[in-house]
């Protein structure tokens, strides 16, 4: 199902924009254990904002951002994020 719908958006989102759809494609497998604790919320000139669910995980992440943002760009073959952001979410409400 996540194939159909990457080959979809390939077809709707701009070219310049399409490295997204292969960050969230990889998303699962680059935060592994914590995929139901922290989830892309926003992508804003090469600003990369993960929503997590408790301010704990907010600072233990902060102090892998570089790994994380090296292992993205590795992916993308080139450096399409420039900086990682967290903000704590309500995971119930959903977005906030």
């Amino acid at each position: 199902m996540a194939k159909q719908i990457s080959s979809f958006l390939k077809n709707i989102i701009p070219v310049d924009h399409q490295w997204k759809i292969k960050l969230f494609e990889a998303w699962y497998g680059l935060i592994g254990d914590l995929k139901d604790d922290a989830r892309i919320e926003k992508i804003d000139k090469k600003i990369l904002t993960i929503g997590v669910s408790h301010p704990a995980l907010a600072q233990e992440l902060t102090l892998e951002a570089e790994d994380l943002k090296q292992k993205m760009n590795a992916i993308m073959k080139e450096e399409k994020i420039k900086s990682i952001r967290f903000k704590v979410i309500n995971k119930k409400k959903g977005r906030s």
